[in-house]
């Protein structure tokens, strides 16, 4: 960007701001103030435009500390779907769910298991991480058992 949206002004920069997160919550939002954002600031009107990709990521650790402190209702639910870029559909197919339950999950009709949010807090770190080991693990076709024995060595960590 190299004028502001707002006054046209050529006196843009690039900062590190603070995003305000609020991560849909019942009884009210929970609010997540995420550092270190990156911005396009304007020097004559003080206008600031953040960067999308981390806010993507302000979203996902909010969504993360969410989960981590025990809120794990339908709204946060897809507010972490929505964080991981996600359509209903794709998650419910990973989950081996129908999109009908996806929708019941986010709309409070009926609570997903632990084990759902401990596998959307999984998806959250591979993102944060920049890994897949999750989304490999629940995209991994029909079982094949090898004609052959599987040879694994075990090391112990500090033997000698």
């Amino acid at each position: 960007m190299k004028r502001c949206m707002s006054c046209k002004s050529s006196d843009v920069r690039e900062v590190r701001e603070a995003a305000e997160v609020r991560v849909p919550s019942s009884p009210e939002p929970f609010v997540v103030r995420v550092t270190g954002v990156s911005a396009i600031k304007c020097g004559a009107c003080g206008e600031s435009v953040l960067n999308g990709a981390d806010l993507g990521r302000a979203e996902l650790l909010a969504g993360a500390e969410a989960m981590a402190r025990g809120l794990r209702d339908g709204s946060t639910f897809k507010f972490i779907r929505k964080a991981l870029g996600m359509r209903a559909s794709e998650l419910g197919t990973l989950l081996d769910v129908s999109p009908e339950t996806i929708s019941r999950w986010e709309n409070g009709h009926r609570a997903a298991e632990r084990s759902v949010w401990n596998t959307l807090a999984d998806l959250v770190a591979d993102k944060l991480n920049g890994t897949n080991t999750t989304l490999t693990r629940l995209t991994v076709p029909k079982a094949r058992i090898p004609k052959q024995a599987i040879r694994l060595s075990l090391s112990v960590a500090g033997a000698k």
